[in-house]
């Protein structure tokens, strides 16, 4: 499928009720969103869904580690390199090192705060461009002034030139 201009999410998420509102919030803030409540369906999503971050709860019925579990098969299976978030009910340190272990960039305990969420969904989602190099050319020579001036802007850099130290 082609990847929309938005930036995805998937979202694993076993509590409907939790789900529905995390999809609604990240949608609110300009995020394709896609979720579901079986981990199951984990591999299939993330194949055609092609998601920039990917969202999942650690435990699941009948599996208190399922979600990181089924985390870890799809990195090893499909080489997944996109930032894995987990959210979960549980706050003590074994779990936190498990979604650690799981190459998870954060931990969110329930109930999630959504604006902790939202801020580090848009730290790994962010493009921004680093601004260029601003550089001042002083020069006695005109010539050699132009010279450098589009040299350095060639190189993406934004450049100024003055012929008079006065200027400064």
């Amino acid at each position: 499928p082609k990847k929309s201009a938005l930036n995805r999410v998937l979202i694993i998420e076993g509590d409907l009720e939790l789900n529905a509102y995390l999809s609604t919030q990240l949608k609110y803030f300009g995020y394709d969103v896609q979720s579901s409540s079986c981990l199951t369906q984990l591999k299939d999503l993330y194949q055609t869904f092609q998601p920039d971050v990917i969202i999942s709860d650690i435990s699941f019925p009948g599996n208190d580690l399922g979600g990181i579990q089924e985390v870890e098969k799809l990195i090893e299976q499909l080489s997944v390199t996109v930032p894995i978030m987990f959210i979960s009910s549980h706050r003590d340190i074994a779990y936190r090192l498990a979604a650690v272990r799981a190459q998870g960039v954060a931990y969110f305990s329930k109930p999630v705060n959504i604006s902790a969420l939202v801020q580090k969904v848009s730290e790994f989602t962010a493009s921004i461009e680093p601004e260029p190099f601003r550089i001042l050319v002083l020069d006695d020579d005109p010539s050699l002034v132009d010279l450098t001036i589009f040299t350095l802007q060639k190189a993406g850099m934004d450049a100024y030139g003055i012929t008079d130290p006065l200027q400064i």
